[in-house]
Parts: C-alpha cells; sequence; structure tokens
C-alpha cells in the first residue's frame, strides 16, 4: 500500500470502523475456533475470503470484516466478498469497501453494511456487473 494515493484515505476509513488487525492479531482471535489458526488466517486471504493489504510482510485486516465472537467473517461482508468473487484483490478490494460508491448516494460501504447490507450487496452486484461488460 506504500506509495498508493488510496491509501491513505482507505486506511482512515478503516480506523473509523474498528482500525486495522495484524494477522498475528487475527490469528491469536482465530485460536478460538481452530487448532491451525494461522492455516485457516492464509486460506482467507488466498481466497479473497477476507479484506487484507499486504504491508511490510505483513497483512493488515479491516476489524470491521470480523465477528470477534466467533471468530468468523460477518455473514454481510462475506456475502459481499462472495459477490465481488474474483473481481478486485488487495488495495483495489480494500478501496472498493473504504472509498464512496455512486450506488450507495456516494457513502463507503464499510460505513453502510452494517446498517444496510443489502444495499452493500446490490452494491457489489452492480459492480460484478458492470466488470462483465
Amino acid at each position: 500500500i506504500d506509495g498508493d494515493p488510496r491509501a491513505t484515505e482507505v486506511l482512515h476509513a478503516y480506523q473509523r470502523t474498528g482500525g486495522l488487525w495484524s494477522s498475528d492479531d487475527l490469528s491469536r482471535v482465530l485460536q478460538r475456533r481452530t487448532a491451525q489458526p494461522v492455516s485457516l488466517l492464509a486460506r482467507w486471504i488466498v481466497d479473497t475470503l477476507v479484506i487484507s493489504l499486504a504491508w511490510r510482510g505483513d497483512y493488515l485486516l479491516p476489524a470491521f470484516q470480523f465477528d470477534v465472537g466467533h471468530a468468523t467473517v460477518r455473514r454481510p461482508v462475506f456475502a459481499v466478498l462472495e459477490a465481488l468473487d474474483g473481481i478486485f484483490k488487495d488495495l483495489d478490494l480494500a478501496s472498493w469497501f473504504a472509498l464512496p460508491n455512486a450506488h450507495l448516494d456516494d457513502a463507503a460501504p464499510v460505513d453502510v453494511i452494517e446498517l444496510d447490507p443489502d444495499a452493500v450487496l446490490e452494491a457489489a452486484r452492480a459492480e460484478r456487473a458492470g466488470a462483465r461488460r
């Protein structure tokens, strides 16, 4: 993310919605769910089942996407990631969630998903439809 002009805005969006966790932080949370938290997290990152940003040899993961009590990805976020499957990766995916979106009246999906997850899912589907053209 270093050097990308979107990075500052993306990082600020995630700071205001719960912050960012390192892969080590999240692995500790996932220990409640699995004996292999690093393997589970690696699979989530590789398969783009979570939003992650490679940064200085580690991964940063926006906290808003996790249900900490159950050590899982929140269902609305998972549905949106599934709808966006294959369109974005890494900073592009993080940016899609963090930056203003025309389908959401220029609100960022990260700011809307808690209040109106269906609207964010529809925005993701519209993004996917636009990408197919």
